[in-house]
């Protein structure tokens, strides 16, 4: 009894409320299922829609997809190279903030909305059933009058409330169609501040009315991929950092797979002799065999004997074929690492101007 209270005083005294024994990185996910949960990490990967490559990912435990929008766009948008990259996700990736922070810097995010508001199966009237024009009257409602902006309650509107209301208190008062728009006296339409970057967003989006079948068919191919291949239990080790270092030897993996299944052997060793800073063999053999090691001394963090051994002879393998590299060889390494937002004032030399990406 003392042990569950005092490890009742540890979760009380956490900042997020949750103490994981197995992995203390590791935290709740949200799943689609109601009342369902999952406890492990995350993996963002922004993957190429014509050739499926991974060109950008990153491992997070942060159980919600809803802040990863602009970190995922701007690391693809540094990795490619493009002044103009247009992301397409699903509607976990959608919130404002994120596509406020995306606008201007070339990266074009396509996220559908979501209708979290109960009206339409209650048989009232939604937000899209109101107009909005900016020129002319903010908001029209169904019935034709015009709404404008009103202020909020003091004891509803926050220090950082970037919402605008809109109403007509004298046309609610008399309107034929008030039961099929609100079971109050008015009917109130709120609007953030920002929703033009939306409403440009739901607009390429029409655009491209199969934008999230072209997302379904790019991430779902190395997503389902890297899950055959790491199989059912999926990562072997434990903490970020750890789990990190394993997702990156799976991507640099399905990258080298799927670059020879689509340029074949000779033409990816001659471009990877041509790009980048060149980096002797001997340092590259040190970085390799230290990275190896690493990985043979967390299998004390594995759980499944099985799994540990498999580890163990791989590392022993792949040390076996780094020291074989010639030692006067120079090797060419691109470095960049980390988000660097470009602008679209234009391309680089041999970069293209424009790509689409999909984001999971």
């Amino acid at each position: 009894m003392q042990g569950l209270q005092a490890m009742g005083r540890q979760v009380e005294a956490a900042p997020d409320g949750q103490v994981l024994l197995t992995d203390p990185d590791a935290r709740s996910i949200a799943t689609r299922g109601k009342g369902t949960g999952l406890v492990g990490d995350t993996v963002q990967a922004a993957v190429d829609a014509e050739h499926h490559l991974i060109v950008a990912h990153a491992l997070t435990n942060v159980g919600s997809d809803r802040a990863q929008l602009a970190p995922m766009g701007l690391l693809a948008q540094a990795a490619t190279g493009c002044t103009t990259l247009t992301v397409l996700a699903d509607q976990g990736y959608l919130s404002g903030e994120p596509v406020l922070t995306c606008e201007g810097t070339g990266v074009l995010p396509c996220v559908p909305k979501t209708l979290t508001s109960g009206h339409a199966k209650r048989g009232l009237f939604t937000g899209q059933d109101f107009v909005y024009d900016a020129e002319q009257a903010p908001y029209t409602c169904p019935a034709g009058p015009h709404l404008t902006k009103g202020a909020a309650r003091s004891d509803r509107r926050t220090e950082d409330d970037a919402t605008d209301h809109y109403r007509n208190l004298t046309a609610c008062l008399r309107c034929a169609l008030q039961p099929r728009c609100t079971p109050t006296e008015t009917r109130r339409v709120k609007r953030w501040v920002h929703e033009g970057v939306l409403d440009a967003m739901q607009a390429r989006l029409d655009r491209m009315p199969d934008a999230m079948k072209i997302r379904r068919q790019t991430v779902e191919h190395p997503f389902g991929t890297l899950k055959a291949w790491m199989g059912a239990t999926h990562f072997q080790t434990r903490t970020l950092a750890k789990v990190r270092t394993e997702m990156s030897l799976q991507v640099l993996a399905y990258t080298m797979k799927r670059m020879i299944q689509i340029v074949g052997v000779g033409p990816l060793m001659a471009a990877i002799r041509t790009r980048g800073p060149p980096v002797r063999a001997a340092a590259l053999r040190r970085l390799c065999l230290q990275t190896l090691d690493e990985l043979r001394s967390q299998t004390a963090s594995v759980g499944n004997r099985h799994s540990a051994e498999q580890i163990q002879r791989t590392a022993q393998r792949s040390k076996a074929a780094v020291q074989r590299l010639p030692g006067d060889r120079r090797w060419n390494i691109d470095d960049r690492e980390g988000p660097k937002p470009l602008t679209s004032g234009g391309s680089s030399k041999g970069k293209p101007a424009e790509a689409e990406m999909a984001l999971c």
